[in-house]
């Protein structure tokens, strides 16, 4: 191969390189555009994106606020209503108290005036009732008057109870020389008189 020849070749071989080299450097270029056009487009949507926000932010602002307010009244209101009802059943409570106790009070005047009529009539009766008429014993009305060997008259239920227990007299305390029971007729017989006087009378 003559001299010519190589230096073609070899002239052909830097072309080559240098064509090369320059393709190359032209992709690195397009590239490095390309990234730095990318870089440049994702700023701005990320700028719009900022500013859509801040626009968002601030249309929704007044309605956050308002919100915020409307939450806050709710809640003040509810605590008032929680109030009063804590209020008003206070009031209930103390009222039921008071009711329970004027009821109370009621019942024991109630009872104090029943027995009192009670205790007014008792005297009544034992006014009305003479002294012959009732047993020492049971200070009632006798229904079946007997005389003891101490010479008072009892009821015989009640002297016979007595005697059961005792050897005195309940009249005078003093020895009783037996337990002997005599009917008093004549008492009993005065008795059923005075019982239908007031019979009729009434």
């Amino acid at each position: 191969m003559s001299q010519e020849d190589k230096d073609r070749e070899l002239a052909q071989r830097l072309q080559a390189e240098f064509e090369a080299e320059e393709r190359e450097m032209k992709k690195q270029e397009e590239e490095r555009i390309q990234q730095e056009q990318q870089t440049l487009l994702e700023r701005q949507l990320r700028e719009q994106a900022r500013g859509q926000g801040r626009q968002e932010e601030q249309a929704n602002s007044p309605k956050e606020e308002v919100s915020r307010e409307v939450r806050e009244e709710e809640k003040r209101k509810a605590l008032e209503l929680q109030q009063k009802e804590d209020e008003v059943r206070r009031k209930e409570e103390l009222l039921r108290k008071q009711e329970e106790e004027l009821r109370k009070r009621v019942r024991e005047l109630e009872e104090l005036s029943l027995k009192q009529k009670q205790e007014q009539e008792n005297r009544n009766s034992s006014d009305d009732i003479p002294f012959e008429y009732q047993c020492p014993i049971t200070m009632d009305v006798m229904t079946d008057p007997v005389i003891a060997m101490d010479g008072h008259t009892y009821e015989r239920q009640a002297i016979e109870s007595w005697l059961k227990n005792h050897k005195k007299s309940p009249k005078t305390n003093l020895p009783l020389p037996s337990n002997m029971l005599i009917p008093n007729h004549a008492l009993k017989s005065m008795i059923i008189e005075w019982k239908e006087s007031r019979k009729k009378k009434r």
